[in-house]
């Protein structure tokens, strides 16, 4: 696993991926600018004294109203701005997981064709249309947010025992990416019950493999690429040596 994990990294210089990796980086980037711009733009709009009400029913005092009221919203925007600075970091990181994979999705296809045909060259020609592909890249997607969605109660509720917390991510989103890029790579010539013995016959294989890439996404910098390192390391983990059987 390791040396497949070595190639896959070394694959992102290779000429045919180091040119999807610029694009999708580009792309990425762009959209997490806008989408950053957005939000910022639209935080800053808050009006606390306007939401919260002209005097907050202080306007029994008289006069001491104008500045108690002042106090009070001054307070109230400085709370806001410390929350809405550490919830706009996690949104933009958290989002930017997203946007990557959701950009890589459109490329994943032609990375493993890339680290194939250097790689492992008497393969057959995959019998997957690329429309598969692609839909296979926003399924990943999908199934990312709203599982991880549907574990937000429990991450919060094992926010009290770091450990837990940190592990129960790691299995979530290593099956996750786990059984995806599994698929990404094996549904591109084996599908329907060899395909499914084929993952049950090394499925901790499958997800050790995806709970590296799902670390890899959450590191600033390098979520950049996570996506094209975490489909080429499993085009190894299927193709190259010291494989996973392909039935039980």
């Amino acid at each position: 696993m390791i040396r497949a994990f070595g190639l896959a990294l070394g694959d992102i210089l290779e000429p045919r991926v180091r040119g999807i990796v610029a694009l999708v980086a580009m792309i990425s980037g762009l959209v997490y600018v806008v989408i950053g711009a957005l939000l910022w733009w639209a935080w800053t709009g808050v009006d606390v004294g306007s939401w919260m009400g002209a005097d907050f029913g202080l306007g029994w005092l008289g006069a001491p109203a104008e500045w108690l009221v002042d106090g009070i919203v001054w307070l109230l925007e400085a709370l806001i701005g410390v929350l809405g600075i550490l919830l706009f970091i996690a949104v933009l990181w958290l989002g930017f997981v997203v946007v990557a994979q959701n950009v890589a999705g459109l490329f994943l296809d032609k990375v493993v064709d890339a680290v194939e045909a250097l790689h492992y060259p008497a393969l057959p020609a995959p019998s997957q249309s690329f429309r598969q592909a692609i839909a296979a890249g926003f399924n990943l997607t999908a199934m990312v947010i709203g599982v991880n969605l549907l574990a937000l109660p429990f991450y919060i509720a094992l926010s009290f025992l770091p450990p837990l917390n940190i592990v129960m991510f790691y299995l979530v989103n290593g099956y996750l990416f786990g059984r995806e890029y599994f698929e990404a790579v094996v549904y591109r010539r084996e599908v329907g019950q060899a395909a499914v013995a084929r993952w049950r016959a090394a499925r901790w294989r499958w997800i050790v493999a995806g709970a590296a890439i799902a670390f890899l996404m959450t590191l600033p910098v390098l979520n950049f690429v996570g996506p094209i390192v975490g489909v080429a390391f499993f085009a190894h983990l299927v193709h190259g040596p010291g494989k996973a059987p392909a039935s039980t």
